[in-house]
C-alpha cells in the first residue's frame, strides 16, 4: 500500500529525532512520494536535515520543544485539538 501513496502527512504529531531515524532507515520505500510533510513535531536541526531528501518534498515547518515537567520531556500531540 505505501508504493500508492504521493503524500505522506505525519504533522501535528509527536515525532522526534528517533522517529526521524527510522524513516531514514525506510528511506528506500519513500522515494516515490511525492510529498513528506513533517509540519509541527519535534525534530531538531539535526533531524531535520536527516529527513531533506527523503523524497522529493519535505515539509519541517514549526517544529517544537518539548514541555519539561520535573526534568522528564512531554509532548503535545497538536492534531487532537
Amino acid at each position: 500500500m505505501l508504493e500508492t501513496l504521493e503524500i505522506l502527512d505525519l504533522s501535528l504529531g509527536t515525532m522526534t529525532d528517533e522517529g526521524a531515524q527510522s524513516l531514514v532507515a525506510a528511506k528506500e520505500s519513500l522515494r516515490h512520494l511525492q510529498c513528506l510533510d513533517l509540519t509541527s513535531n519535534f525534530l531538531s536541526k539535526d533531524g531535520i536535515k536527516a529527513v531533506k531528501g527523503l523524497c522529493k518534498k519535505v515539509i519541517t515547518n514549526d517544529q517544537q520543544e518539548p514541555d519539561d515537567w520535573d526534568d522528564e520531556p512531554h509532548y503535545y500531540v497538536s492534531v487532537a485539538e
